[in-house]
């Protein structure tokens, strides 16, 4: 099955789900949601001399996604669409999209530097024969995986940890197993963590020196 094929299958019934206004008939959403991540996986399997143009209509997709409104992304799901870059070996990049969207939630696009330059000089020893795989796919264009907002990398995090589906047991052994895609997103979430830490601490300073300046 082609590329272009799977996309425009998948498109299809995701569009069924988007048009499905029925809230008491959940089971041709999740039937749609099936369909897709069947269709997915196949592309998983497809030989890197065919991933190309696939790839430009995986990012092309997920970068239509980000556009969309917060009840219209509630109802898709990426998970499969991370799990195809994974099976092609391109672990890293999904998690170095999923750190800067959660690191860009309290920095500016400026500030956001990559997570993984800070990891300690034994996860090169690790990388290996990946890293070729992965310089390789770089010198033909191919890891273009887009930054997604900030609340869908959580959200995709927290599905991938707890999911059993196939997509997340992809996603979730492929970062596991990569002392750089795992410390990548682990980083991210520690700075995230701090930043959020500090607004809440200075929102509640700002409330007590309002309550003090009240009661003077």
């Amino acid at each position: 099955m082609q590329g272009a094929t799977i996309m425009d299958f998948c498109s299809h019934f995701e569009d069924k789900i988007e048009n499905n206004t029925d809230n008491d008939n959940e089971t041709v959403a999740n039937d749609c949601h099936s369909i897709c991540a069947s269709l997915l996986t196949c592309a998983g399997f497809m030989a890197p001399d065919n991933r190309k143009d696939l790839c430009s209509q995986l990012s092309d997709h997920l970068k239509a996604y980000s556009k969309k409104s917060h009840e219209e992304r509630s109802r898709l799901n990426v998970v499969p669409y991370l799990a195809v870059f994974c099976s092609w070996g391109m672990h890293q990049e999904v998690a170095k999209s999923l750190a800067r969207a959660i690191t860009s939630a309290f920095c500016e696009d400026e500030d956001i530097q990559d997570t993984s330059s800070s990891l300690p000089a034994s996860s090169s020893a690790r990388r290996g024969k990946r890293k070729q795989s992965d310089m390789q796919s770089d010198k033909n264009g191919l890891l273009v995986i887009p930054r997604l907002p900030s609340d869908v990398a959580v959200h995709l995090i927290g599905q991938v940890l707890r999911g059993r589906d196939p997509s997340s047991l992809v996603i979730r052994d492929a970062l596991m197993s990569s002392e750089e895609a795992s410390s990548a997103i682990a980083n991210a979430l520690e700075k995230a963590t701090i930043a959020a830490e500090h607004v809440i601490n200075g929102s509640v300073s700002n409330f007590m020196a309002l309550m003090y300046n009240l009661h003077c």
